[in-house]
């Protein structure tokens, strides 16, 4: 609600924009990022078109660009789905919020790990999904297991055979600890395909 009105989400993205006005409620602030990842969540998992969700999520930027400057994971959700040149600076700012030295959860190396590969930097994203997959704890978590499949995949592409077949091995035990027969038999075969 915007105003006392509902916001029509169907609607195109200026008609959005004139609804929830220059200066939104903290409410349409909400909804909109609730719309953002819905659709985001809708292309991830349909293999639809991600314009709608990088136009809410411009949308958001510019009307509420505070919500880039904290550590909050909701964005980090956004941005690890979609990204574009105007979000970019954003992403980097949101990112620089983390300390993933303290921050232990899952989400937060993972979801800050594709936002940096959605910027282009692969580096920086093995080395926060390693920080995850190195570190105690948390070894029944899918995340965890994700983590260290990429590693274990961008190792034995660099060449280090012994380590990423360490990680490779390692996200397949995560797997069958979590009773995830499919995705054990599924790592358990990448690994033999490894020399």
């Amino acid at each position: 609600m915007s105003g006392g009105k509902a916001i029509d989400f169907d609607a195109p993205i200026t008609g959005i924009s004139r609804a929830i006005g220059a200066k939104p409620t903290p409410m349409a602030i909400e909804q909109l990022l609730d719309e953002a990842l819905l659709q985001a969540y809708r292309a991830r998992t349909s293999g639809a078109d991600r314009d709608r969700a990088v136009a809410l999520a411009e949308l958001l930027l510019e009307r509420a660009p505070e919500r880039f400057e904290g550590p909050d994971v909701y964005m980090l959700r956004l941005l690890s789905d979609v990204t574009s040149p105007r979000l970019a600076p954003a992403a980097r700012r949101l990112l620089a919020t983390f300390d993933l030295d303290q921050d232990r959860r899952p989400v937060s190396a993972v979801w800050s790990g594709n936002v940096l590969e959605k910027l282009g930097d692969v580096a920086a994203a093995v080395k926060l999904y390693a920080l995850l997959c190195d570190r105690s704890g948390f070894e029944d978590e899918a995340m965890k297991a994700q983590a260290c499949e990429r590693v274990g995949a961008q190792e034995i592409a660099n060449g280090q055979i012994t380590a990423g077949r360490q990680h490779l091995w390692h996200s397949a035990r995560i797997s069958r600890n979590a009773n995830d027969r499919g995705e054990f038999e599924r790592k358990v075969a990448l690994l033999g395909q490894v020399r």
